[in-house]
């Protein structure tokens, strides 16, 4: 009976710990560009950033349209739509031009209430 109770206890703990986790871990956010990492881009020329979103639950609150995108070092010429790739994996790509020498950001958001995503893609600019 004693051992029951522990074990009753231990899986409510672990279930306790892995919903928390679930919640603090809501989405995930990866921002890369087309060129190789390694390469150097100069300023005047483009460049495609692709945005991949990953649901780590099933029913976000907050939908892919309110997603905002910040670029400083570079201008957004233009964008796809958000395409499923697979189920909760959705990318969006974005056509970018570097407008001068130094340091370029861009930057993903999604404010939620399980944590949401801050994502910052730090570029180089020659």
């Amino acid at each position: 009976m004693k051992n029951s109770k522990i074990l009753f206890s231990l899986i409510l703990i672990l279930s306790l710990i892995f919903l928390t986790t679930g919640s603090i871990l809501a989405c995930q956010m990866k921002v890369e560009r087309k060129s190789p990492a390694d390469s150097t881009p100069v300023s005047g020329s483009d460049d495609v950033i692709t945005v991949t979103y990953t649901q780590t639950h099933r029913n976000c609150t907050l939908p892919l349209k309110q997603t905002e995108f910040k670029a400083e070092g570079m201008k957004i010429v233009g964008a796809t739509p958000w395409k499923e790739k697979k189920r909760g994996t959705f990318v969006r790509k974005f056509q970018v031009k570097y407008l001068q020498p130094g340091e370029a950001t861009f930057n993903v958001i999604r404010n939620c209430s399980r944590g949401g995503a801050d994502e910052t893609l730090l570029v180089q600019v020659i």
